[in-house]
């Protein structure tokens, strides 16, 4: 008989909903009571393990229903994922909190947005090609996800969004019906006002 587990996973990659809900429920307490022993005190006061979890299980099913992550077979896989995502979480929070602004422009300098290179060069130094590991693709999600609450327009935040899926400036100009050039303003745009926000924050006090 077949686990129920993986038939609610191979369910989960066609975007069955109630296949989703059930693997939530069957892991919530588990996945709740690792991001418990992982959350600094401090942290909890704004950020506890209620939404870790949840927040981890929601970079699950987008990935999943993405196709990002092929090689996902069985539930020990499903749980180790789930684990690794859940850490990075946490350790992706504490490290916006500290505002290390070195850590963050490094990030999102390797996800495209703000490097200055040719559209065709991979994103990533070292990999063999652009696309992300899944936990390099959660981190950056995670934190854009933070940063994009500063951007000043849905626009930007909409090609800030088209930007972390891999889409080029020419595939976005196009999507939105307008010029590659406007494009282009508007992804220097979204650079200059992070930066200006990581600046205005500085270093974190440890």
């Amino acid at each position: 008989m077949e686990d129920p587990i993986t038939l609610w996973m191979q369910q989960l990659q066609t975007g069955n909903q109630d296949a989703a809900q059930k693997i939530w429920e069957h892991y919530v307490q588990k996945l709740q009571k690792f991001a418990r022993k992982r959350l600094p005190q401090q942290m909890r006061r704004v950020y506890d393990e209620e939404d870790v979890a949840l927040s981890a299980f929601h970079s699950l099913c987008d990935g999943m229903v993405g196709g990002r992550f092929p090689d996902l077979a069985d539930r020990e896989n499903l749980w180790r994922l789930l684990l690794t995502i859940t850490a990075r979480k946490i350790a992706i929070r504490q490290r916006y909190n500290l505002r290390d602004k070195r850590d963050v422009n490094k990030l999102m300098t390797e996800s495209g947005l703000f490097a200055n290179t040719p559209e065709s060069s991979p994103g990533l130094d070292g990999l063999p090609n652009a696309e992300p590991t899944p936990e390099f693709a959660v981190e950056v999600a995670e934190t854009c996800h933070l940063l994009l609450q500063s951007l000043s327009e849905d626009s930007l935040r909409e090609i800030a969004h088209l930007k972390m899926e891999g889409y080029t400036n020419g595939e976005i100009a196009d999507k939105l019906a307008v010029t590659r050039r406007t494009i282009e303003r508007k992804v220097e745009r979204i650079r200059r006002e992070w930066s200006q926000r990581l600046d205005a924050e500085g270093p974190g006090e440890s």
